[in-house]
């Protein structure tokens, strides 16, 4: 074997020692470098969302208070009914009608929300309900749904005549000896309608 010469000796270690530091930063560096890298690219793009959320945030009073100016000069907002979540809507729809008729005297059975059936912008909040009344009762209903606001529509009214109920309180009237009133007043009657208010879609 030949012996290698101080150069060639020399050569050889320096080769070594670059084998050594690149299997070293192969490694051991390397794979440290790279995730350090994709963290400071992560960072890059959360500071960048985070000066977008910041400007956004800058803007929302505007935007709130413009908002607000449109919908008090919007001509059809006092039509609307003020809450704009189906489920509340239909509790305050449902409250609503209850407070009428006890004010008017009737008699409030049952009220049942409708699944929302209109897929327009103005969205459709719905009940069946089911009422007893004599006619006093019944136009007095109307009226004031009728010219109430919010905006309230009836639809699919059926008045049946409760015959059993009115006998009983003909029969309790006799007992007591009072006279009977006119029929179309004291006679009760079923009162079954969809009761329809509006709201804004929520956005």
């Amino acid at each position: 074997m030949t012996s290698l010469s101080p150069g060639q000796r020399k050569a050889a270690a320096l080769l070594l020692l670059a084998v050594a530091l690149w299997l070293l930063f192969s490694l051991l560096i390397s794979p440290f470098w790279a995730r350090y890298q994709e963290a400071a690219d992560r960072v890059e793009s959360l500071q960048h969302q985070l000066s977008v959320y910041q400007r956004v945030a800058a803007q929302l009073p505007s935007h709130q208070a413009r908002l607000d100016e449109l919908n008090r000069d919007n001509p059809i907002q006092p039509l609307l009914m003020a809450e704009s979540r189906p489920a509340l809507a239909g509790a305050q729809l449902q409250q609503r009608l209850n407070q009428v008729v006890e004010r008017i005297g009737g008699q409030m059975i049952s009220t049942q929300i409708i699944k929302n059936r209109d897929p327009s912008e103005l969205q459709e909040i719905a009940i069946k309900a089911h009422m007893r009344g004599n006619t006093h009762h019944l136009v007095q209903l109307l009226h004031k749904l009728a010219y109430d606001t919010p905006t309230l529509t009836v639809e699919n009214l059926v008045v049946v005549a409760n015959q059993r109920i009115s006998r009983a309180r003909s029969r309790s009237r006799a007992r007591r000896g009072n006279r009977p009133t006119a029929a179309p007043q004291s006679g009760i009657l079923d009162i079954r309608f969809d009761l329809i208010g509006y709201t804004a879609r929520e956005i």
